[in-house]
């Protein structure tokens, strides 16, 4: 990974701002589900072929709808069709969009942990050296690695 790929700042009023739009984005859909594991095993995938599937079935019905059985909605049918299409429209560009931040939160957090283990490493030093308040900091710190004894600390100081 290359260092120093991130070098930005999100204030305050930007992460208040975007999550607000978040928001409004999802009041524009109130109908919104979520469903259980169990609920999403049952159904199909709507990827690209089943996309295609659906709008051109949606073409034949309004071209030839003697062929629905009289037990299905047309005008639901049309409607779920809508919803789904759309929907998947949104979908594909929230995903791009998620995929965007997640990458670029990966590669912050790959950066700035790079720096804070170099400063957790210091104190440690400092910590060893019985630098004042070095020893406070590290013992805070270093519960971010629980794997380590007490012991093993006491070792590590008399090295």
């Amino acid at each position: 990974m290359k260092q120093n790929q991130i070098s930005a700042n999100i204030s305050n009023e930007t992460l208040t701002k975007a999550v607000a739009l978040i928001d409004e984005l999802e009041s524009l859909f109130p109908f919104l589900l979520s469903l259980t594991p169990d609920e999403k095993q049952g159904g199909f995938r709507l990827g690209d072929a089943n996309m295609s599937f659906l709008t051109k079935s949606r073409d034949y019905i309004s071209l030839n709808p003697q062929h629905m059985p009289s037990f299905v909605d047309i005008t639901e049918t049309n409607n779920d069709i809508n919803v789904a299409t759309n929907l998947f429209t949104v979908t594909k560009k929230l995903a791009v969009l998620a995929s965007k931040i997640e990458d670029t939160a990966t590669q912050a957090g790959f950066e700035s942990l790079a720096s804070v283990l170099a400063y957790y490493n210091s104190v440690k030093l400092a910590a060893r050296n019985n630098v004042p308040g070095a020893q406070a900091i590290y013992d805070d710190l270093k519960t971010r690695f629980p794997g380590r004894s007490s012991t093993a600390d006491k070792k590590e100081t008399v090295k």
